[in-house]
């Protein structure tokens, strides 16, 4: 399958300049006018570079963008005209196609299944989303199948300690298991974790000895041990909390409230029931810098893994009815390299195709300055060098300097 690349002016409108690591940068991309509560500034004008990609008939569209650990690769997941899923691998150094892999299974539409590098680079893979179907792990740089996991390993999503070691095994948010899997890659043997008193919604490494949790209270029906330990920590059923677990067991579990749960009062037959709902919304995730600082949690909050300090962005009414830029998923959301951006993928308004992007200062919580672009998938190389931005049937990449 060969891909064809244009070159074009890509109008990325952005007010004010990014600051990363003490040094004022700003995205490449064309100016275009757009409202900020900030000072205005003249954004400079930078060609960018659109990938497209080619079909007969009905064109394939992006599902999702995910960069090499090194930046200089960009995974591309497309869905076909015939509804299966194909990867594109793409070298953004020499603006070629490296490979295309042909994938078996299917690429799930849920949120929180993305494509996924190992830490060396050497392979790109995806969860299961439960399913019985081995894992399978490509070879980037030919698109050949290298490897399989065991059925037995379920996961709907999968993170990588920083040595590709170890492998965090998420299962899906609608599943409300306590219980989690830490695989050692070498032999799929494994650690299971039970947090008893909490519906596990996401998780995340936080350096190699540690994970956060994003979960409700189990309800009180969940049993005595479970209702205990949450009465001992203050919360109450369907309370939305992260907890940071250390795995070495050297320090004991920090839980944190994100969303209180909110209570109904519900008349039949005449009898009176309070019943608490859970505000975490049905996918929740978490998506973790690279200096292990600071982890966006997809509904409206910026957690500090060094503190546990919470900053709420948004509210979740406003992440739902899309009265704030960031669809709540992590294809649609991405963190600089050192942990001080977030950048939300916005929604495109009415009668227009393109969407109005948010880049937000993770100390703050407040926007830091908006770009236009895609309005499929977004993503930030993790040497902070690229920004790209999926948008139907085309990938559009910008360098930040």
């Amino acid at each position: 399958m060969n891909l064809a690349t244009r070159h074009a002016i890509f109008a990325l409108g952005i007010l004010g300049a990014l600051v990363v690591s003490g040094t004022k940068t700003a995205l490449a991309g064309a100016s275009a006018p757009v409202e900020s509560s900030m000072s205005p500034a003249p954004p400079p004008l930078k060609a960018a570079r659109t990938i497209d990609l080619p079909g007969e008939g009905q064109r394939p569209y992006v599902m999702g963008l995910s960069f090499s650990p090194d930046g200089r690769y960009l995974g591309i997941v497309e869905k076909l005209a015939d509804g299966s899923n194909a990867v594109v691998v793409w070298d953004v150094q020499e603006d070629r196609m490296r490979s295309h892999i042909a994938i078996s299974r299917s690429f799930s539409d849920y949120p929180g299944v993305e494509l996924t590098w190992t830490p060396d680079g050497k392979y790109l893979t995806f969860g299961n989303s439960g399913r019985t179907y081995p894992i399978q792990f490509w070879n980037p740089m030919t698109g050949a199948l290298a490897k399989e996991a065991p059925a037995s390993v379920s996961a709907y999503a999968l993170h990588f300690n920083s040595d590709g070691s170890k492998v965090l095994a998420e299962n899906a948010p609608i599943a409300r298991s306590s219980v989690f899997r830490i695989y050692n890659v070498d032999d799929w043997s494994y650690q299971e974790v039970d947090e008893k008193d909490l519906y596990i919604r996401a998780l995340s490494w936080v350096g190699d000895s540690q994970v956060l949790v994003l979960g409700s209270v189990r309800r009180n029906e969940a049993g005595a041990e479970a209702t205990a330990q949450s009465a001992k920590l203050g919360f109450k059923e369907n309370d939305a909390v992260a907890r940071l677990i250390d795995l070495t067991g050297q320090r004991p579990p920090t839980t944190v409230m994100l969303a209180p749960s909110l209570p109904h009062v519900v008349e039949r037959n005449g009898v009176s029931r309070t019943w608490y709902e859970d505000q975490l919304v049905s996918f929740p995730f978490l998506l973790p810098d690279h200096q292990g600082g600071r982890v966006l949690a997809g509904f409206g909050h910026i957690i500090s893994t060094k503190t546990m300090d919470v900053l709420t962005y948004a509210s979740i009414d406003e992440l739902v009815t899309h009265k704030y830029p960031g669809e709540l998923d992590q294809r649609n959301a991405s963190i600089s390299p050192d942990g001080a951006y977030i950048y939300l993928k916005g929604s495109a308004r009415p009668g227009s195709n393109e969407a109005r992007n948010l880049v937000l200062d993770a100390n703050t919580g407040k926007p830091a300055f908006w770009f236009k672009g895609g309005h499929e998938s977004i993503a930030v190389s993790p040497d902070g060098k690229w920004l790209a931005t999926g948008d139907g049937s085309s990938i559009s990449i910008a360098r930040i300097e």
